[in-house]
């Protein structure tokens, strides 16, 4: 009796016990996979603690480079995940489209896409799996071949179709695309009905069944774990994939393809944190509130265009007049011998404004008035739905300009 709990003992310690050199390659396996962890988790720990920063501080460390990446800010400026709703793109109409709406675009492209990839899949690999019929070899194999043919390969092709078609830049594109029942997602559920029993669907057939029977009540729920997993990596690359909704529906960004072209808007400003605070409610993925902000701005090097968030007609509204003012709050950055730079905003002239330091002017309407004609035709080109004004500085391409903020103010 003694022998046989011994003997018992061992067969269920057979699974956790490891020799001496499988003791050291399971240690080496974890210590890859700690690293592999590490390196995924620094861009999101690094977003989240900067997405809490103000603009002024997040530059400041940028420019200085005395502050670790990673330093805890000293005010928590919560606010940015509020304000980042208020970030937007524009469209070919000339819309914009804020974050909340980005985020219903991500929904329904995702849901679309991996519902329709999914489930053809699911009957693409069962038909070419279970049934036999005439070229189901060549189909196979184009469909294999067809898979090593690199995607910038078929893009201009698939481009001309798409218009041809008709469907380019409206939700159609991505039901039709979503209904080829091929790639990947083919091969996983081809691979798994190859291997069920045939006998499953005989049984079916014994009870009176037909061959829908067999696939929706046998067959199918057998792959749900499979199907689950399809799911999940086909939302996770749907709800990244911002270059075919660049390409292919620019009037519906979603998360990924709205935010990468705001990037470099977050970078002309300067203003990141409230960025990065976008980029981790994309992640989440959370449903907000939307919030309107108060300037959008395009930043290149030395040279930048400014256009408030609101219309000529709402700016009109305010009531402004010549006594009233304009608040703007820069910084010019350089890698040149420069000290300060002589700024032009509005067609102003500001005070030379010194490098690598913060500066806040207030700039009279009566000036801009008279350097842009009448109030009326500087609102015009400031509101959403204008040209823009520049701000120049009188130095070279090695400089840059962050743009804080810029408000009116509206005096007594």
């Amino acid at each position: 009796m003694a022998l046989f709990k011994h003997a018992k003992k061992d067969e269920a310690s057979i699974l956790t016990r490891r020799t001496k050199g499988e003791k050291i390659l399971f240690t080496v396996v974890v210590l890859i996979f700690a690293i592999y962890s590490a390196v995924l988790l620094y861009p999101l720990i690094y977003l989240l603690i900067n997405s809490f920063y103000d603009a002024y501080g997040y530059i400041d460390m940028r420019v200085n480079g005395n502050v670790s990446p990673f330093a805890l800010p000293e005010v928590w400026h919560f606010e940015n995940y509020v304000k980042a709703f208020s970030l937007h793109t524009v469209n070919t109409l000339g819309r914009n489209i804020y974050l909340p709406e980005m985020f219903f675009n991500s929904l329904w492209y995702c849901t679309i896409h991996v519902g329709g990839q999914v489930l053809m899949s699911c009957f693409t690999g069962y038909a070419m799996a279970k049934y036999n019929f005439k070229c189901k070899e060549v189909i196979y194999a184009l469909v294999i071949f067809s898979m090593t043919i690199p995607v910038v390969g078929t893009t201009a092709s698939l481009f001309k179709l798409v218009n041809d078609m008709g469907i380019h830049n409206t939700p159609m594109y991505v039901i039709v695309t979503s209904l080829s029942g091929w790639g990947f997602n083919f091969m996983v559920m081809y691979g798994f009905f190859k291997n069920v029993s045939w006998s499953y669907a005989e049984a079916v057939f014994l009870d009176g069944g037909g061959h829908c029977a067999a696939f929706f009540k046998v067959m199918l729920p057998q792959a749900s774990m499979s199907i689950l997993t399809l799911s999940i990596v086909s939302f996770i690359t749907s709800w990244n994939d911002y270059m075919t909704v660049l390409m292919y529906m620019p009037d519906y960004p979603t998360m990924a393809s709205g935010l990468y072209e705001i990037e470099d808007i977050a970078r002309g400003t300067g203003d990141m944190p409230y960025f990065f605070a976008g980029l981790i409610i994309s992640i989440t993925p959370t449903v907000g509130v939307e919030k309107t902000g108060v300037v959008s701005v395009n930043g290149y090097a030395n040279d930048m265009s400014v256009r408030f968030n609101r219309t000529a007609a709402e700016l009109k509204s305010l009531g402004l007049d010549e006594n009233d003012t304009i608040s703007i709050t820069l910084l010019w950055t350089t890698t040149a011998s420069y000290s300060a730079v002589n700024t032009t905003v509005f067609g102003v002239a500001l005070p030379a404004t010194p490098i690598n330091t913060w500066r806040t002017y207030d700039i009279s309407i009566a000036d801009i008035i008279s350097a842009n004609t009448d109030l009326n035709t500087f609102l015009e080109k400031v509101g959403s739905d204008g040209a823009g004004v520049q701000i120049k500085g009188n130095i070279g391409s090695t400089t840059t300009l962050y743009l804080a903020e810029i408000s009116f103010v509206k005096n007594a």
